[in-house]
């Protein structure tokens, strides 16, 4: 493989984990929401107008989830290039396991302290399924392409 396709390879697989980590982000905030407006009361609007908030959330998850999903994501990468993978699924799996390594990571950088709230633990394994899938769907179905390797 020359340089340029080396490259190339490296720009979709980058592009799809970023594109992974957002949507992972995204479906982790709004399944805590969602569980946190369950126990609002009767308030219309519990967390009122703040998409400054909101946005500072979303930031801070990617960064925290771009650090701590980053070796186990290489992994899947290492294996989707070796065992050819090319079904949407494996990648969806391997997000979800990713997920609970990225907690167990976290965890462990962070000093030991249970700084991850319980509650965050249910939604992180469907955000790494959705972002498992993503990266499929971005970058993961055309990395054989794009390496100019011929599908099995």
């Amino acid at each position: 493989m020359n340089w340029r396709r080396g490259a190339t390879v490296g720009a979709v697989v980058a592009g799809g984990y970023l594109a992974a980590v957002f949507v992972a982000t995204l479906v982790v905030i709004a399944i805590t929401l969602s569980f946190a407006s369950l126990f609002a009361g009767n308030d219309p609007e519990p967390f009122g107008n703040r998409a400054m908030e909101f946005a500072g959330f979303v930031l801070a998850g990617m960064v925290i989830t771009f650090a701590t999903a980053l070796p186990g994501f290489l992994v899947v990468v290492w294996l989707s290039l070796s065992l050819r993978w090319n079904r949407w699924w494996r990648f969806a799996l391997a997000g979800g396991i990713d997920a609970v390594v990225a907690i167990g990571l976290f965890n462990i950088f962070s000093g030991g302290a249970s700084l991850v709230p319980v509650g965050l633990v249910l939604p992180t394994l469907p955000g790494g399924l959705a972002g498992g899938a993503i990266y499929w769907l971005v970058a993961g179905r055309f990395v054989d392409r794009v390496a100019g390797r011929q599908l099995p």
